[in-house]
């Protein structure tokens, strides 16, 4: 895939990181290594119809779109990042820091957001709205990797976007974990979840480019499911920081099919959920390639971004497969492959140390652009039959959206 963009002036330092999760040290042992191998930037949904059903209409969530970020290294290889950000202010855009964090080797040289996303509800190109970038800044926490948290970064746009396009709010809460369903939102691959994202010979393309909404609910802290794998009192392990910072700024989910089994949360820490019911039927949403950075909405508020995912084989002995809670693997042979019996971690919007970073830069936009309005996002709610309507045979498979979608990243 090849798009030209323009120069960029970068707003603050970035770090010189790979942004695909790194290896972490093995500070403590082989369960380090094991849980930190294990991390893979994916995410995803449930039924083969859903992937049609939750493609969401020109009319839904206009202020999320995809991001296209080029290298260096783009003018000859033609590859560059997808990620999805979200309006926050009419020229400013919340995405991931991982997505725009690269070596200083090859580094970004331009990015570009489009609306409603890189095509319409009908598939073209047909009414869409592209805006380059005037720079961006990382959050100055992020260390590199995921693993770490305050995986979060602003961009600010050339210009204003356009009136038709929603500015959204932050949430600023703390009843993440109190059983609200949420609607995660990205412009990332698809796939199914008893088999992860497409990548075989004869499967659907893995990416069509197209903006999704998925269903699902947080169910703990990344701080408190590291303390309860390690047994520890603290985040940290050795040098080795595996909790964010504070302990309490990412938020974790599963992914559920309706069968306990597969149920990670509930089999490894006693949260027993086996998946969000829609007309009935399992619609649980997670993550796979190219919605890293995108939102995650709570009573119409932006509450998450995407961050990262990883498998709940990392509470069993041995490998993904049949016969473990997580039981698909990909061709590649990696156990996250954005399925069933996975976990997913998104970066937490109302933890201090994120909502301190994001205030300058929505203070900046009133400045610029004076007082303007957010909008609570409207929940999209595909029809009855739309759910309902796959053959009984794929009543517990899954529909992946994407984390992130890195072409030029092998480790992707």
């Amino acid at each position: 895939m090849r798009m030209t963009i323009g120069r960029l002036a970068v707003l603050a330092t970035f770090s010189t990181g790979i942004a695909a999760v790194q290896a972490a040290p093995v500070a403590t042992g082989a369960s380090i290594a094991r849980i930190t191998s294990s991390v893979q930037p994916r995410q995803t949904y449930q039924t083969l119809n859903q992937i049609q059903a939750f493609a969401l209409p020109d009319t839904s969530y206009t202020g999320v779109g995809g991001l296209f970020v080029e290298f260096a290294s783009t003018a000859t290889t033609g590859f560059g990042s997808i990620c999805t950000g979200s309006l926050i202010g009419p020229s400013l855009v919340i995405t991931a820091a991982h997505c725009l964090d690269a070596p200083a080797s090859d580094p970004v040289t331009g990015i570009s957001f489009f609306l409603p996303s890189y095509l319409n509800d009908q598939g073209t190109t047909a009414g869409r709205e592209v805006i380059d970038a005037a720079g961006f800044a990382l959050h100055p926490d992020y260390l590199g990797s995921t693993l770490g948290g305050n995986d979060v970064a602003v961009i600010l746009l050339d210009d204003k976007a356009s009136a038709s396009r929603d500015i959204y709010g932050l949430y600023s809460g703390t009843a993440e974990l109190n059983n609200l369903s949420y609607q995660k939102v990205g412009t990332g691959t698809i796939g199914l979840g008893s088999t992860g994202t497409f990548e075989g010979a004869g499967e659907p393309a893995d990416l069509d480019t197209r903006k999704r909404v998925g269903l699902n609910l947080y169910e703990t802290l990344w701080g408190t499911l590291i303390n309860q794998y390690f047994g520890l009192g603290s985040c940290a392990v050795g040098d080795l920081d595996l909790s964010g910072a504070p302990c309490d700024g990412m938020l974790v989910f599963d992914m559920d099919n309706g069968d306990p089994f597969n149920d990670v949360l509930g089999r490894f820490m006693g949260l027993n959920d086996t998946g969000r019911r829609l007309y009935g039927a399992v619609v649980d949403a997670s993550s796979s390639p190219g919605d890293s950075g995108g939102p995650t909405f709570i009573d119409g508020l932006i509450a998450g971004i995407t961050s990262f995912g990883i498998t709940g084989n990392i509470y069993e002995p041995g490998d993904c497969g049949p016969g473990s809670v997580d039981p698909s693997f990909s061709d590649a042979g990696r156990c996250t492959d954005a399925s069933v019996g996975e976990l997913a971690v998104d970066t937490r919007v109302a933890s201090a140390t994120v909502m301190s970073f994001l205030d300058p830069f929505l203070d900046e936009q009133t400045r610029l652009w004076g007082e303007f309005q957010t909008v609570l996002a409207d929940p999209f709610v595909p029809s009855r039959g739309a759910v309902l309507s796959a053959p009984s045979t794929l009543a517990v498979t899954m529909l992946a959206m994407a984390l992130l979608y890195r072409r030029r990243r092998s480790a992707c």
